[in-house]
Order: C-alpha cells, then sequence, then structure tokens
C-alpha cells in the first residue's frame, strides 16, 4: 500500500520536525527504502531519481550506506544535503553514466565530505554551496553561477579575471556571483590586445568592468586566499597592518635623522667649532 500525495507530503513534513530534535549527528538509521521516499517518492529500478523533498536536519540521519547510484543532482528544488556523512561518487550519478558528464544544481553540500565525489567530468554548477567539503578541483573547463567554492581547492585552476565577468569570453569556463574564499584560485589579467581582439570596440568597457568586479569581489571577500596575477589577495587587516608596520618604521626613520642633525648642530654650537664628520 502507498500514500497517496497529500498524506505522502504530511508524512515528510512530520519525519522532518522529527530530525530537527535529534542532538546527536548521524545517529538515526533509517531503511533506505524510507530514505528514497523521503527524498525521492517512488523510484524504479536503475532509473532516475530525482528530488522531490528536502529535510532541514538530514545531518542527524546516518547515510553512510545510503546509494546515491541515479541521483540526479541537477535540481528543480533546493536540497539539503549539508554536514552529512553520505558517500557520494558523481560518476555514478545518472547523467554521467549516459553521457560522461553532470550538472549540479540547487545543492546545498556545505561540510559534506566530497574528497572522493570525482567531480572530474562537471560542466556547470548553479546554485550549489560547496564550502568545506575537501574537494580537489580538476583543471578541466566548467562554468558557476551563485556558487560558495570556499575552502576547498582550485590552486591548479588558472582564469582571465575577465572570466568572473558578463564579459566572460572563456565561454567553457565562466563564473559569475561566486565566492572563491581560501580557494587559492588563480585569476590572470591578461593585456589590452586579447581585449580589442575578443570584444573590438568594446575592449575600454570591458576593462572598466574588469576593475569595478575586482573591487567588488575584493571588499566582499570572495577572492580573500586566491592570487591575481601571482600575487595574494590577503586580508583588509593585513594590509592595514603592513600599512601601518610601514608607518611606524618610517616615523621611526624619520625621527632618528631628524635627532641626528639636531645633535650634529647641538655639538658643533656648544664647541665653537666645526666638527669633522
Amino acid at each position: 500500500m502507498k500514500l497517496n500525495k497529500k498524506d505522502l507530503n504530511n508524512y515528510r513534513r512530520i519525519i522532518n520536525e522529527a530530525l530537527k530534535d535529534v542532538e546527536e549527528p548521524h545517529s538515526i538509521k533509517l531503511p533506505n527504502e524510507m530514505i528514497d521516499e523521503l527524498l525521492f517518492g517512488e523510484v524504479e529500478e536503475k532509473r532516475m531519481k530525482e528530488f522531490k523533498f528536502s529535510l532541514d536536519a538530514i545531518e542527524n540521519l546516518d547515510l553512510s550506506d545510503y546509494s546515491f547510484e541515479n541521483v540526479s543532482f541537477n535540481s528543480d528544488i533546493p536540497v539539503n544535503l549539508s554536514n552529512t556523512n553520505a558517500k557520494i561518487d558523481f560518476h555514478e550519478c545518472f547523467t554521467y553514466k549516459i553521457g560522461k558528464d553532470f550538472r549540479l544544481r540547487n545543492i546545498n553540500f556545505s561540510g559534506t565530505d566530497l574528497s572522493k565525489a570525482n567531480i572530474k567530468g562537471v560542466k556547470e554548477i548553479i546554485n550549489c554551496d560547496l564550502s568545506n567539503t575537501n574537494i580537489e578541483w580538476p583543471t578541466d573547463y566548467f562554468n558557476a553561477t551563485n556558487t560558495n567554492f570556499t575552502n576547498t581547492d582550485m590552486g591548479r585552476i588558472y582564469v582571465p579575471l575577465t572570466a568572473l565577468t558578463k564579459y566572460g569570453y572563456n565561454d567553457a569556463q565562466s563564473f559569475k556571483d561566486c565566492i572563491f574564499t581560501n580557494t587559492g584560485l588563480h585569476l590572470t589579467v591578461k593585456n589590452n590586445e586579447r581585449l580589442k581582439y575578443m570584444y573590438a570596440n568594446f575592449g575600454a568597457e570591458v576593462k572598466e568592468e574588469r576593475r569595478r568586479v575586482t573591487a567588488e569581489l575584493i571588499k566582499s571577500g570572495a577572492i580573500l586566499g586566491c592570487y591575481i596575477n601571482s600575487e595574494l589577495i590577503k586580508p583588509r587587516e593585513e594590509y592595514k597592518k603592513i600599512a601601518d608596520e610601514m608607518t611606524e618604521e618610517y616615523n621611526k626613520f624619520k625621527n632618528q635623522k631628524t635627532e641626528k642633525a639636531l645633535r650634529l648642530i647641538k655639538a658643533q654650537n656648544s664647541s665653537g667649532g666645526k666638527i669633522i664628520l
């Protein structure tokens, strides 16, 4: 016997509220068929699983033995998979099996260990949170929009800074409204010949947009811990500390120089004669 649509949704809401009261993460073990029913609804064997519901406190479930095979992570609804002990392999997802690539959309993976998730083959990431997931990104091109990559390893990725603007001329790899804090992403600023070639009469506009976006990203902290032409972007406080130290060093030098000159004048004035320096 199966629950009708109305009662299934009510059942999901009841389970969702019950999980919120659980104090120990990963402590609740439910049958895999029940997890299927909660997240995906009725699932036919070896067919694509599409998210139909999201659990607010999914981190309290023990998902270590649950298989995400044939799941589509290209979700039409916002899905919470944060801070779980799920073992996810994107190469087992439905679309990768068919076409050897896949898309991530509307999923919060934050705090879930994806170090063995096989991210190679991702083509597009939209509205996702991949912060603190231990993913080491490959150098393959992909596009991303409104995604948080904080504290993941993007140190092998080099992209033109223009790829973060609306003029992202490298269509195979562009990033819009993303956060890259402490990723080590390498942003490069190419000079104007490339811009002139790609945009003809729009070179000045592209440069201005690049400057504007760079200033906003630095101010927001979205590229803190990344590199622009090999220069590490540090916290504003650290730049202030360096500036303060340089000012202090300069003031010390200035005072010492002034005091030395005054001592010489005073010494000569009191002796009534010249001092050989």
